[in-house]
């Protein structure tokens, strides 16, 4: 492909990547890891508390953005500028898409995680920079069954390689625990050839990329396609999300006058101080079950109570 060529897809495909205000509810210790390293994440403060409320409704907000392609969306809203600011057709977008999530019960909450792929989704778009390639929650023909296979499809193209990344979410009692089931799950997906070919085929029949011009599209397929012109510079990556509840938030420093600021520090001295062990539970986990740690980006997001910011997201998306 030419130097022009290139330069007209990322222009293009830099266009789909949703742009969030999630740092302003999350916050991460340190800038991105390579490959094999795990990243550390938290819920950001209000004074010396981890504010989830606040970052569960900031979640719902983001619905829409997660469930619904970017090309309807433009259209609903310039449906609604046209009808001089009507939000009507704004508000059965908003419904559709919270009526794709799984109702939650309080006698049965497990069932509804899917609060950990909304946010797999949001830190694959802000922390790898890379777009949503397909919204899976559209396959669903039911709301009260899950989407099998991966959590989420995301890609970038940088310096002419298309990156494809696989999403799996974990929703975790402790990180450990969590990056162990992300291990599992990669590893099951590995090897299973014909979930692989189902999800490749969901890019090509249902990709997000209703907003681009047909020359960009089929520019896209080419790299993307596992058959296209250009699948020779296509890698692929797998990318763990775990949330899960972390107990270094038990060890709160005292309101004693000082900066909010103080206390999201002294909260990630603490939680720095157990990357080493976490670091140690991916590398164990991934070669247990065969896979190249290389090969693997793994975000951990430490809240309380993994459990309550499912409550709060769970009873918002129900109502």
């Amino acid at each position: 492909m030419s130097d022009k060529d290139q330069k007209a897809l990322t222009a293009a495909l830099a266009k789909l990547k949703q742009h969030t205000k999630v740092q302003t509810y999350i916050a991460a210790c340190g800038s991105v890891s390579p490959p094999g390293d795990v990243n550390l994440l938290f819920a950001r403060f209000r004074e010396d508390e981890p504010d989830i409320e606040a970052l569960a409704t900031f979640l719902l907000n983001q619905v829409v953005n997660y469930v619904i392609p970017l090309g309807k969306r433009l259209k609903v809203l310039g449906e609604a500028q046209d009808a001089g600011g009507d939000y009507a057709p704004i508000e059965r977008l908003a419904r559709e898409a919270r009526n794709k999530f799984i109702e939650y019960d309080s006698k049965n909450p497990g069932r509804a995680s899917e609060v950990g792929e909304l946010l797999a989704y949001l830190v694959a778009n802000e922390w790898l920079g890379a777009f949503q390639i397909a919204s899976k929650m559209l396959l669903k023909t039911s709301a009260n069954m899950p989407v099998y296979g991966v959590d989420g499809l995301h890609a970038k193209f940088e310096d002419g390689i298309m990156t494809l990344y696989f999403l799996e979410s974990k929703l975790s009692e402790t990180a450990a625990k969590g990056i162990g089931e992300y291990c599992e799950s990669t590893a099951d997906f590995s090897a299973n050839r014909k979930q692989y070919l189902l999800e490749n085929s969901i890019i090509n029949d249902l990709g997000n990329f209703d907003t681009l011009s047909p020359s960009e599209r089929a520019l896209a397929l080419s790299y993307l396609d596992i058959y296209g012109d250009n699948k020779s510079q296509r890698v692929e990556r797998s990318v763990g999300i775990i949330c899960y509840s972390e107990s270094a938030f038990n060890k709160k420093l005292p309101k004693n006058g000082a900066p909010p600021k103080d206390h999201e520090d002294g909260f990630s001295k603490k939680y720095e101080s157990k990357r080493p062990s976490y670091q140690n539970a991916l590398n164990d986990g991934a070669i247990k079950r065969g896979l190249s740690p290389s090969h693997l980006q793994v975000w951990l997001l430490a809240v309380p109570d993994k459990n309550r910011l499912r409550e709060i997201f769970g009873a918002g998306v129900s109502k």
